[in-house]
């Protein structure tokens, strides 16, 4: 088993050396990620664009040691969606305003939610944006982030629904 302090060295020069690759060469995203989606958790690893399960999460943890970020792939059925038209002038200050607003719309209080928005349209002529937003409750993910931390892993939790995409990133 290799150090931490080895492992977080490793990870570092890989980082450096894989931004002097051409993007087409780059890996996209994480090397593996947390399963939650099947009957237990399993610890996954992408392979020929693929998530494929390596075992589970409590024999596998300490194979996440090297990623920066601890991605969770969460069932889709966890995450609730939300659209939400606000002021124009909402959008300086986003994060600010869907605090407040995700308490009108949601049935649990934020701080036991982790959430992610983007803008999903303009409305000029109304002087408003629509904002798509995905609520996850953090009870649903608490045991497996429990497990991390027990098995050392401090880096930061990130939950989706996919790992291909981008959004959402529910932090």
């Amino acid at each position: 088993m290799t150090p931490p302090h080895l492992a977080a060295a490793f990870a570092w020069w890989r980082g450096e050396l894989a931004g002097m690759l051409p993007a087409a060469l780059r890996a996209r995203g994480p090397r593996r990620v947390v399963d939650l989606r099947g009957e237990a958790p399993m610890v996954a690893c992408r392979r020929r664009g693929a998530w494929q399960a390596e075992a589970p999460l409590e024999e596998a943890a300490h194979r996440l040691r090297a990623e920066p970020t601890l991605l969770l792939a969460v069932p889709e059925g966890w995450v609730l969606r939300r659209r939400l038209r606000l002021p124009e002038a909402a959008e300086a200050r986003l994060a600010a305003v869907l605090d407040f607003e995700l308490e009108q719309h949601m049935p649990f209080a934020a701080a036991e939610t982790a959430w992610s928005a983007r803008i999903a349209r303009r409305l000029p002529e109304e002087q408003r944006i629509e904002v798509e937003v995905a609520i996850l409750p953090l009870r649903l993910v608490a045991p497996a982030a429990a497990r991390l931390r027990t098995a050392g892993l401090r880096a930061p939790l990130v939950a989706t629904p996919d790992p291909a995409r981008p959004w959402p990133a529910l932090r």
